[in-house]
């Protein structure tokens, strides 16, 4: 059977435990949003990286199956994973600000800003290759566009990683030690080691 000509469907258990894990992120991030800055900052964070930002590697490392959609795909997740990163990055620094708390005094608050500044600069390199891949002159730009591409994966994977290890980070937050019982905090956590692991064997 054949699906717009991206060949046929076979099962991929490592997809599914992907799509699994990037859903239930996503409704555990949406379900933390109370109206609070600090909960648009965890169903921010929870909705981008291990839903959306998940989804924009699998993606790129699913070429051969998406066919020329995986770009598309790609670059429509990841947009939305950093915009809702950027969200979150200030909904929780403008939170401390209000309550006259210092910035990245922990290790989850440190690595989660160095994960953004990556995340960031993968966008700006990601419109390099595309702008290079539309205009550029054929002539020398294999090499350029090599190199390019494999800075850009080798920054995604460090980002994409950032990401997951930063929300394990934050499973030992005061937050998450108060408001999530240790079976949850467990469960998230094998979750998204579990997402990461099925991304990278895909």
């Amino acid at each position: 059977m054949l699906l717009g000509g991206m060949g046929p469907l076979r099962p991929q258990p490592r997809v599914w435990v992907v799509a699994v894990t990037s859903v239930a992120a996503a409704l555990l991030g949406a379900a933390s949003f109370t109206g609070t800055r600090f909960s648009i900052h965890t169903a921010c964070m929870g909705v981008g990286f291990p839903g959306c930002m998940a989804g924009a590697v699998l993606a790129a490392r699913r070429k051969a199956q998406l066919g020329a959609r995986w770009y598309t795909v790609h670059a429509f997740l990841q947009s939305i994973a950093l915009v809702l990163a950027v969200s979150g990055f200030w909904a929780i620094y403008s939170n401390k600000n209000i309550n006259g708390k210092s910035h990245f005094t922990t290790w989850h608050g440190f690595l989660g800003a160095a994960t953004l500044l990556l995340s960031l600069s993968q966008l700006l390199l990601g419109g390099v290759i595309a702008f290079d891949r539309a205009y550029r002159p054929p002539r020398g730009r294999a090499a350029r566009l090599g190199r390019l591409l494999v800075s850009h994966r080798v920054l995604g994977a460090a980002a994409y990683a950032g990401g997951t290890a930063t929300i394990i980070l934050a499973m030992q937050s005061t937050w998450a030690l108060q408001q999530l019982g240790s079976v949850w905090r467990v469960m998230i956590s094998v979750a998204i080691l579990m997402q990461a692991a099925s991304i990278l064997a895909a």
